[in-house]
């Protein structure tokens, strides 16, 4: 559970890097208490992002979309890795 703490809508431009779980979150919440900020900077995560994969939907049909697949490995004791879908019109 704690890796959804990692996978955000920025995550891809974290690509080769470590990022704690206050620096992920610390743009969209503040966190004011003391302990939760050291617990959560205390947590951290390795980022390796794939090249994105873009699926095209038919040439000749306009009604069906393109798709683009961005896959996000991050590593602790364990690796989990997770795909963001952008569908594009």
């Amino acid at each position: 559970m704690q890796d959804s703490l990692f996978v955000g809508e920025d995550t891809v431009s974290y690509h080769k890097s470590k990022k704690s779980a206050y620096d992920v979150i610390g743009r969209y919440f503040k966190v004011d208490n003391l302990e939760s900020r050291k617990i959560l900077k205390e947590i951290s995560r390795e980022y390796n992002i794939a090249e994105p994969l873009t699926l095209n939907g038919e040439e000749k049909s306009k009604s069906i979309p393109s798709a683009t697949v961005e896959r996000i490995n991050i590593k602790d004791k364990f690796s989990s890795s997770y795909l963001h879908f952008k569908i594009n019109f």
